[in-house]
């Protein structure tokens, strides 16, 4: 199964058939990922770039740091996907990257709001979608023009 596999999959078993939904997730799993689960040890791995981010990311230690087609993060986010999800992502973090979980953490938090109390249906517009604000979805408006440009070239494919 691809990753684009596993992302369809994760919508169609979450009942997301809105052309804006689906082009805003992969849009978002393009920037965040480019539509690859990944973990971001590589700041664990160079202590330096690692202390400079200890600011934003805090200290993980513990190996709770940001994996997936959107990074999960923090021991409690994993614990919240251990128990939506009934896998033990706190004993074995690293099954976020694995693309059956990594991609129902991006659809499902996309469409209930896990990440930031944002949601899909909260840029619902009349005349369709509002993809540059979708952007506090995950991360604020942090690149939100680049993210809104994808998903605008991405909704003609559903």
């Amino acid at each position: 199964m691809t990753n684009v596999d596993a992302i369809c999959n994760a919508m169609a078993a979450n009942g997301v058939s809105n052309k804006y939904y689906k082009a805003y997730i992969f849009a978002t799993a393009k920037w965040e990922s480019n539509i690859l689960p990944v973990e971001e040890a590589f700041w664990v791995s160079n202590p330096t770039a690692y202390r400079k981010t200890l600011s934003y990311y805090g200290d993980h230690p513990d190996g709770y740091y940001g994996r997936g087609y959107v990074q999960l993060t923090w021991k409690s986010n994993y614990q919240d996907w251990t128990n939506r999800l009934g896998v033990n992502l706190v004993n074995n973090p690293k099954l976020a990257l694995e693309p059956q979980y990594a991609s129902q953490i991006l659809v499902k938090g996309m469409l209930l709001g896990t990440f930031t109390g944002k949601k899909l249906a909260n840029y619902e517009t009349s005349s369709g979608y509002n993809y540059t604000e979708a952007r506090r979805i995950i991360n604020g408006t942090d690149k939100a023009a680049n993210i809104a440009a994808l998903a605008t070239a991405a909704q003609g494919i559903f």
